[in-house]
């Protein structure tokens, strides 16, 4: 997946096999983690000689099924800033990037400058923290600590890889105007302010 704090980039075209590909590595990465999650889960079982099953009150659970809706919702809102299309391609780009070694400021087609638009001026990642959202719901819904666990899982590879190099890459794009959104707006969830793009002209 890829950020890129709303911006635009129709004007960038990848071929259909680095399209196909770029999904292809989105499934793979979603059963890594997952993987990861479940090892995490046997080893503490195991270890411990506890097991991680749980049954939460209904109230609670009640609680995480509206996490998942609002999960859902804040990923959903990147769409209207972004169409699907053009979060694929700039994926495809940013991949392409991280496997081939190509120069983070390579722009391709893009000219347009850096303008955070609709859910990017309260946070940085809101499609990662919609996910996260998400995840840590459906483990409270189902009371299900392999579930939490992979949210853990999915959040660390956020904060300590994939938001981190997509984040090298937009300084390397945008500069400073970059760098000042980076201070003002925080990386995965929102803490009530908003940012303005006067602030950073």
């Amino acid at each position: 997946m890829r950020e890129g704090a709303g911006l635009a980039t129709s004007g960038m075209r990848v071929s259909k096999a680095t399209e196909a590909a770029t999904v292809l590595g989105i499934i793979a990465v979603i059963c890594a983690t997952y993987l990861v999650g479940y090892l995490i889960s046997w080893l503490l079982t195991a270890v411990t000689g506890y097991s991680l099953t749980f049954q939460l009150p209904l109230v609670a659970r009640a609680f995480g099924g509206i996490l998942v809706l609002l999960g859902v919702a804040v990923s959903g809102s990147t769409m209207t800033v972004r169409k699907a299309r053009e979060v694929l391609d700039s994926t495809s780009v940013t991949l392409l990037k991280l496997v081939r070694g190509a120069p983070l400021e390579s722009r391709g087609a893009r000219t347009e400058s850096f303008v955070p638009k609709g859910p990017y001026c309260w946070v940085r990642n809101p499609m990662y923290s919609g996910v996260v959202l998400s995840l840590f719901g459906l483990g409270v819904l189902f009371s299900s600590a392999l579930i939490l666990l992979w949210g853990v899982v999915v959040m660390c590879y956020f904060l300590l890889f994939l938001i981190p190099f997509e984040e090298r890459e937009l300084d390397a794009l945008f500069g400073e105007s970059y760098r000042e959104y980076k201070r003002l707006v925080p990386e995965l969830f929102p803490t009530g302010r908003r940012f303005r793009a006067q602030t950073s002209q």
